[in-house]
């Protein structure tokens, strides 16, 4: 409410000039000040109180999207190329990448034709190309898995919503970088993208490093300190690559330091996961997708304490804060012996549940999430495989379950 103008209006009423006048200086210069003050203190110790309950791990959020290769921009300060390879010539790798705008179902099914024809447009010669998943995206990831716990960082699930829905054609007989195939994709031709790469929010800096040791009690920690210069910030996560084992990464003033035994480090890679900005360049209007969490007062302190209530409203809170910013509501959630088969399950962290269950006798926490239909959210296509991250999310959270879900259609109460 805007008391200036509340109190300006009801001046108004006043008929009396003096007595208008006095009112006016004891509401304005007087109430208003003290209100204006009280304010103030109160918008500071709400600042303070977030400060002091921030949690360490927020800069580490993974963003994901797509761009056609030819307007991918170098200079762009926010985005970087997946892999860096993409941004060749595809046959120069020995195949051809492309990205299929479909759901879960299309995915299987296009993966099952096998092979595709190929017509080389000036001498119709043609060729079967294998259909393969890519796999140097997922490759990646499990890359930045171990660079996480490499680095003492907890791990989050990320959307492989983008990452599984590019595949790679692998020409069956020889054929030159120069020669041009037109690939026959039937009902798959307006949903197949070429020419996409896949990008993240990731910078990989090759680094040499200033080292000095320092005691700590009998044993001798050198600490290795690496200069960011203008790319050092509050809003950035910072992973360190270095075949020695590391005890611990700090990050002030614009530089790296880290501690190890080793006096010398070498082959050193520093991975700054930017997150203040999204750069949009020219072209960049794909879907973003993110395992950043909905921020909050309420949301740091429980995350701070540890502290949570297994309830119903427990859950759907949880829910809100991991599907922002896109709608997804809890709608229920049952306890069951045995798991339905083909209900949605988390499967975007590879095989790290397998290691932990090789047995699984759990029981299943079985969810149902709705889109809510009346707000703009993700093409229909990735909706699916966003509820899977979310029940991959969910996992790691809930492992005394197997976590399971379904969808239905949005309903107002």
């Amino acid at each position: 409410m805007d008391y200036r103008e509340y109190i300006q209006k009801q001046l108004r009423g006043i008929g009396n000039i003096e007595e208008r006048k006095e009112a006016r200086e004891l509401l304005l210069e007087g109430f208003l000040a003290f209100y204006e003050w009280t304010e103030g203190k109160y918008q500071a110790l709400e600042a303070r109180i977030e400060k002091e309950i921030t949690l360490p791990w927020r800069t580490f959020a993974i963003h994901t999207t797509i761009v056609r290769k030819e307007v991918a921009d170098p200079i762009n300060g926010f985005w970087y190329p997946l892999c860096p390879k993409d941004l060749k010539n595809s046959w120069e790798e020995g195949r051809k990448t492309l990205y299929l705008e479909g759901d879960d179902k299309g995915l299987k099914q296009f993966l099952q034709q096998e092979k595709l024809l190929g017509t080389e447009e000036k001498t119709g010669w043609t060729v079967p190309f294998r259909i393969e998943q890519t796999r140097r995206y997922k490759e990646c990831m499990q890359k930045l898995y171990k660079l996480f716990i490499a680095n003492h960082v907890p791990w989050k699930s990320v959307p492989m919503g983008h990452l599984e829905r590019f595949f790679d054609l692998v020409p069956e007989e020889d054929v030159s970088p120069k020669e041009q195939f037109h690939i026959s994709y039937g009902k798959w031709e307006e949903a197949v993208k070429e020419e996409m790469i896949c990008l993240w929010n990731v910078e990989e800096i090759q680094m040499e490093s200033q080292e000095f040791w320092l005691p700590c009690k009998d044993e001798v920690i050198y600490e290795h300190s690496y200069p960011l210069g203008r790319k050092g910030g509050e809003e950035i996560g910072i992973l360190v690559d270095a075949k020695e084992e590391i005890l611990s990464v700090r990050h002030e003033e614009n530089q790296v330091l880290v501690k190890t035994y080793k006096e010398q480090m070498e082959e050193v890679k520093i991975y700054l996961l930017h997150q203040k900005e999204k750069n949009l360049s020219y072209g960049y209007c794909a879907p973003v997708l993110s395992n950043k969490q909905q921020d909050s007062l309420a949301a740091r302190y429980l995350q701070k304490t540890g502290q949570f209530i297994q309830t119903p409203i427990e859950l759907q809170r949880k829910v809100r804060e991991l599907s922002w910013p896109f709608p997804v509501e809890l709608l229920k959630y049952d306890i069951l012996e045995e798991g339905i088969e083909d209900a949605l399950r988390g499967d975007m962290n590879g095989s790290l549940e397998n290691l932990l269950f090789p047995e699984d006798k759990r029981k299943i926490l079985f969810f149902t999430f709705c889109w809510k239909e009346d707000e703009e959210g993700l093409p229909k296509y990735l909706r699916e495989s966003w509820l899977r991250y979310l029940l991959s999310q969910l996992q790691l959270e809930y492992l005394e379950y197997h976590c399971m879900g379904k969808e239905e259609s949005w309903r107002l109460e």
